[in-house]
Order: C-alpha cells, then structure tokens, then sequence
C-alpha cells in the first residue's frame, strides 16, 4: 500500500492498488480514516476540481433576456390582433355602406315628379321626400305601386316609406314603414349627405338633374382578446391571491 500523508495534512489524496481513496487526518485525536470514491458515492473530488454550474449572474441575464423575449412576442401579438380587428370592422363597415347606398339608388331610379300624384317633393343635404314606383310586397310582380319615400341623413340613415292609394279624384299616404339601415355607434361614426343639382329651369319643382351620395365611415381602433382571471387558492373572486391576464 503506497499512503502518500503528512500529519499536517487534514485532507490528502492517495492511491491504494488502483482505487483512489481519500485520507481524513485529525490533528486532535490522531485518528486517520479512508474513505474511498466508492464508498463516497462519487462525491469526494480531487483538489482544483470544479462542479459545473450556472452563476447567480447567469441566472439573472438569463431570465432577464427571457423576459424581455416573452414581452416582444406580446407586443407583436397584440398589434397584430389590433390590425386585424380594425381591418375586419373596417370591411364590415364598408359593406353596409355599399348596401345603404345601392338601396337609396334603386328608389331613386325609380322616382317619378311627385306633383302627379299631388305630392310635395323635397331635396336637401340631409333629407331627400319623393315619389317612386315600386314593387308590391305580394301579387303580380310586374305592377308597380307608387310610395312615398323619405330618406334621412346625417350620423343615421332612416328609410320611411308611405303607400299611395287613389280615391279617385286625388291621392293619399297611408302606412308608416320605418326602417333604420345606419347609424353611428361606438365602433364607428357615420355621416351621409346628398348634393342634389337642382331641375332644369323648364321643369321647376321637379326631380333634380341628379343626386351624389357622400357616405363616410370612421372606425374606431380596439382591441378584443381573452381575459383570463385565476381565484387563486382560496378560490374566491375580489382576493389578495387573484391573478388577472388580459
């Protein structure tokens, strides 16, 4: 047995055969044990070696970085839901106004001079009152029913239409149709107004050479995700241990 110690030595390394032992030397009792690697369990390392390990340091730069990743990423999320929900109000939007607009078209193409029927006939930036002749609701689909029509402008569109019967000598309104087809709400602001050019100066009081609809629709910028809340421990909603994402 080669025992390589010196009594000054409280811990020494020593080779006995070929297992590497450990020598443990107490200056107070003179007691000297061996302790080999085996029966340490593999935990006794040789001096000057080192366990491999993250630092305090390296931990921190490490969650520092993760964190700032994660936040990135739900920057990029969030902007990305935000884009696509005002695109898809923005197209819902501007289908309804197409909608709007196609139905004031198809009453006004068929409008005829109001004065025929012994109506007034009114156009102005915000209302336009007139005369059309339209489908009926229910029998031959080739005869045409003369209504009055009134269309209000502004932050809402409102269609009023009123049937024309004929006693005989004269006509009169009856039914009261009303209908909102748009109106500003608190996603999106609507304004609408008609330019009307005035009839030739031959036929006054008549219909106008031609009506422009100006519609404009403003969408307001939200955002619409999950809310997702956790009672915490106790299972209680309102608590000190509530966790809220949104």
């Amino acid at each position: 047995m080669i025992l390589n110690s010196t009594p000054a030595s409280l811990r020494h390394r020593a080779i006995i055969g070929q297992v590497p032992v450990t020598v443990h030397w107490s200056l107070f009792t003179g007691h000297c044990s061996l302790v080999t690697d085996e029966q340490g369990g593999g935990q006794q390392l040789a001096e000057g070696e080192r366990r491999s390990a993250f630092s305090l340091i390296e931990v921190l730069v490490a969650t520092a970085l993760l964190v700032m990743i994660v936040g990135m990423i739900g920057f990029v999320f969030r902007q990305s839901s935000m884009s696509w929900d005002s695109g898809i109000r923005r197209a819902e939007g501007t289908t309804r106004v197409r909608a709007v607009i196609g139905a004031i078209e198809r009453d006004l193409r068929a409008a005829v001079d109001a004065r025929e029927f012994g109506m007034t006939q009114t156009f102005s930036a915000n209302s336009m009152t007139f005369v059309a002749l339209l489908e009926p609701e229910s029998g031959n689909p080739y005869q045409r029913v003369p209504t009055q029509i009134t269309y209000t402008g502004g932050t809402s569109v409102e269609r009023t239409a009123k049937r024309l019967t004929s006693s005989g000598s004269s006509w009169s309104a009856s039914g009261n149709d009303r209908s909102t087809l748009l109106e500003s709400d608190g996603n999106a602001k609507v304004s609408v107004r008609y330019d009307c050019v005035s009839p030739p100066s031959d036929t006054p009081g008549g219909l106008p050479a031609y009506v422009t609809i100006q519609a404009e629709l403003v969408t307001e910028d939200a955002f619409s995700g999950l809310k997702v809340i956790s009672y915490g421990r106790d299972g209680k909603k309102g608590t000190r241990d509530d966790i809220v994402v949104e």
